[in-house]
C-alpha cells in the first residue's frame, strides 16, 4: 500500500486579500493502485473546502486538504501542458514533489485525532521564575510567556480545553488566577487547577479521566524535562511537547503539526463552562440527600428541535464525536428521507450546555425504528437519554406509530449506552434488537421543556 495525492482539481485563487493562492481539493488516501484513487473522482463540490479524515476510515477512504501555494508558485511551472486533457498527473515532476512536501504535513495533521485539552505548567511556562522562591514580584510574565498566555486565552474563548498542573502551593497559585488582570487567564477559564506536590502524571492520569478526555487528545506542556519523560511514559498516547522550556514556540509548533478541536459550532465555545458546570454537579450530588432532589434543583431545560441548516453542523459533530454513548453506527442517508432526526439542547441553570444529544428514527408499518441515539459526555448523570426516547415516542406515536424498536451494536466504546433500552423497559426481541409500546415513556419530572426560540432568548 502507498499513500497517493491527486489533484481532483486545481483552482488557483486568491485567499482574502493577502493574495496567496491556493490548490483546491487535495485528494489523498491509501490505495493499493491508481485506478481506485480515480475512481473516487466523481464527487464534486462547489466551493473550496476543508475536510478532516474520518479517524475510523478504511484503506480506500480518501480525505480533502487547502494548501496554500509556495511563494514560488507559477502555474506555468507546475502544469505540463502536453499531459493536460490524458488520463495522467497533470503536474510536471517538480510540481508533484513541491506538493508532496505542501500536502504531507497537511495530511498527518488532520488524521491525527484533534486535540481537546492542553495541560500546562506554570513556572517556567506561564512566566519566568518560580512562584514559591521568588514570589509574585519576582516573576517575568513579559516576552514569550506573555505571547503563550495570549494564545492560551484565545484558544479558550474558541472552545479548547485549559488545565493546569503544578508543583506549587494552590492558594499561592489561586490568588494569581483570581483575576484576569495579571496573566489575560482567571481561574474560571480553565477547566482545572492543580497546584499539589504529587507526582504530575499520576495528576494527569486522575485529571483525564475525571474530564473523560481521552490521552490522544490532550497535550501537556512543561519546562521540566524528567516530568515530560515521566508523563509520557505513564500515559501512553499523550502528547508531550519536547523543547515545553520555550512555550511560545511549542505551542505554535503543535498547531503546525496538529489539529485543536476548537470553534466549529456554538457548543465548542461552551466545552469548558459545560465541563464546570458538570464537576459542580458532580460536587453538589454529595450535599444532596438522594439524586432526584439534586436535579429538581438545578432547574433544567430542555429544548427539542428537527434537523436544519442551523444546526447541521452540530448533528455531524455528535455522530462523528460521541463514541461512548451511542448506539450504534449511523445508517447512511441518516439525514434524508425515511430517516426523521431530532436534537435536544440542555439548559443548566445559568449554564446553556448547547446541543446535548441527537436520535435518529425512522418510521416501519407500525413501528418506530430508533436507529441512533448519541448523548454528549456533559450531559452523563441527568436523565437526557430518557427525554431523548421520550421525545421520540411522543414523535413516533404523533405519526401513528404504535412500538418503539430500539437497535444497540457494540463497539469498544459503548459500553455506556448498553443498557439503554433495558433500563427504559425494552424487551429483548432478537439478538441487540429491542422493543416496546410508544405509550408510557415519559419525560422525567425534574425537565421543563422549552421551544427552541426561548432557549436562544435565554443565551
Amino acid at each position: 500500500m502507498a499513500l497517493l495525492i491527486d489533484v481532483v482539481e486545481w483552482q488557483p485563487s486568491l485567499s482574502g486579500s493577502d493574495g496567496v493562492p491556493l490548490v483546491h481539493l487535495v485528494r489523498f488516501g491509501m490505495h493499493s493502485n491508481r485506478k481506485a484513487l480515480r475512481e473516487r473522482r466523481a464527487a464534486a463540490f462547489d466551493e473550496p473546502i476543508l475536510l478532516a479524515a474520518d479517524p475510523d476510515q478504511t484503506e480506500d477512504e480518501t480525505g480533502f486538504v487547502t494548501l496554500a501555494a509556495p511563494p514560488e508558485f507559477c502555474m506555468s511551472d507546475w502544469i505540463d501542458p502536453r499531459r493536460i486533457g490524458e488520463d495522467k498527473p497533470m503536474l510536471t515532476p517538480a510540481a508533484a514533489r513541491a506538493l508532496a512536501r505542501l500536502a504531507l504535513p497537511a495530511i498527518a495533521r488532520s488524521v491525527r485525532p484533534a486535540l481537546k485539552l492542553i495541560i500546562s505548567d506554570l513556572d517556567g511556562v506561564m512566566w519566568g521564575g518560580v512562584l514559591g522562591e521568588d514570589g509574585m514580584n519576582g516573576l517575568d510574565f513579559a516576552g514569550g510567556y506573555a505571547t503563550y498566555r495570549g494564545r492560551l486565552a484565545e484558544l479558550i474563548r474558541e472552545g479548547m480545553l485549559v488545565a493546569v498542573v503544578s508543583r506549587n502551593r494552590l492558594d499561592d497559585v489561586e490568588r494569581l488566577f483570581s483575576t484576569r488582570d495579571i496573566l489575560g487567564i482567571c481561574r474560571d477559564d480553565l477547566v482545572a487547577l492543580e497546584a499539589s506536590w504529587q507526582p504530575k502524571a499520576d495528576v494527569i492520569q486522575a485529571l483525564l479521566e475525571r474530564l473523560n478526555v481521552a490521552s490522544e487528545a490532550a497535550v501537556f506542556i512543561d519546562d521540566d524535562p524528567l516530568e515530560r519523560g515521566l508523563a509520557a511514559a505513564s500515559i501512553p498516547g499523550l502528547v508531550v511537547v519536547e523543547d515545553g522550556d520555550r512555550p511560545a514556540a511549542a505551542l505554535q509548533d503543535i498547531e503546525r503539526k496538529h489539529r485543536f478541536a476548537t470553534a466549529g459550532t456554538e457548543e465548542d465555545a461552551k466545552r469548558t463552562a459545560s465541563l464546570l458546570a458538570g464537576q459542580r454537579f458532580a460536587q453538589e450530588l454529595k450535599s444532596f440527600s438522594n439524586r432526584s432532589d439534586l436535579l429538581h434543583a438545578l432547574d433544567m431545560q430542555l429544548a427539542f428541535e428537527d434537523l436544519d441548516d442551523a444546526n447541521r453542523s452540530r448533528a455531524c459533530q455528535l455522530i462523528e464525536r460521541v463514541t461512548q454513548f451511542r448506539t450504534g453506527p449511523s445508517p447512511a442517508g441518516w439525514n434524508a428521507e425515511p430517516y426523521r432526526v431530532f436534537l435536544a439542547s440542555l439548559l443548566e441553570g445559568a449554564t446553556d450546555h448547547g446541543r446535548v444529544g441527537l436520535v435518529v428514527w425512522h418510521p416501519e408499518g407500525m413501528d418506530a425504528i430508533i436507529d441512533l441515539v448519541c448523548l454528549s459526555c456533559r450531559a452523563f448523570g441527568r436523565d437526557v437519554e430518557t427525554a431523548l426516547l421520550a421525545e421520540t415516542a411522543r414523535r413516533a406515536t404523533d405519526e401513528g406509530r404504535i412500538w418503539l424498536t430500539g437497535r444497540f451494536t457494540p463497539t469498544v466504546r459503548n459500553d455506556p449506552a448498553r443498557d439503554l433500552f433495558a433500563r427504559h423497559a425494552f424487551e429483548e426481541v432478537a439478538p441487540s434488537s429491542y422493543r416496546r409500546m410508544a405509550a408510557g415513556v415519559t419525560l422525567p419530572s425534574h425537565f421543563r421543556l422549552i421551544s427552541k426560540e426561548s432557549r436562544y432568548d435565554h443565551r
